[in-house]
């Protein structure tokens, strides 16, 4: 029973997620895979996620759609020439002993791109952003950084908010020389993100 309640959570949240990145998300729909993370009985199942119903900050198209039995989940959008790349995800919380919440912000957000661009992340950035947080009406920290190849290097912009349980990343991923206009339009993004009910 346990597990039909959670694959049918799973799929409303599929059925209402797709502004995960962005409204202007394109066809074809990627496949949902239902693996891993799955629930003990200290944690709660996760009934949230960080969306927004704004335009989108490019053209996306939907590369990857993955929903948990503890109700975390991971979304990847591009843009067709991959200019841009949005990750959106819910994770189990894992702050570690002595570690502050700069350090944790800064540690998943570096490790979004792990699999993803390559090179060691460098000029890191890891703050609280008061405005953001005001939004949002929960902490949320800022980490930006650059990686990537000699001859491609990006720039990471991401978001993350926290309850005791579960954290919420929304990060994009645009050429290191991206013009100014682009930050601002993820900036801007960035003030529409609220914390919803997936039943929502």
């Amino acid at each position: 029973m346990k597990k039909l309640i959670c694959l049918t959570s799973a799929l409303l949240a599929l059925c209402l997620g797709f502004a995960a990145c962005g409204n202007q998300v394109k066809e074809p729909e990627p496949t949902t895979v239902f693996t891993g993370a799955t629930l003990d009985e200290a944690t709660p199942m996760n009934d949230l996620m960080l969306r927004s119903t704004a335009e989108a900050v490019a053209k996306l198209q939907g590369v990857k759609r993955e929903h948990y039995e503890n109700g975390g989940y991971y979304y990847l959008d591009m843009t067709e020439d991959r200019s841009v790349r949005c990750v959106s995800s819910c994770y189990s919380t894992s702050i570690r002993e002595g570690e502050s919440e700069e350090d944790y912000a800064q540690r998943r957000a570096v490790g979004i791109s792990m699999s993803m661009t390559p090179g060691v992340p460098t000029e890191i950035t890891s703050a609280k952003n008061d405005d953001l947080s005001a939004v949002l009406g929960n902490p949320v920290y800022l980490v930006t950084y650059r990686t990537g190849s000699e001859d491609t290097p990006v720039r990471w912009t991401v978001y993350l908010t926290r309850n005791e349980h579960y954290s919420f990343q929304y990060a994009f991923c645009t050429g290191a020389d991206a013009d100014e206009a682009l930050e601002e339009k993820i900036m801007n993004y960035f003030h529409t993100l609220k914390l919803e009910t997936m039943a929502q």
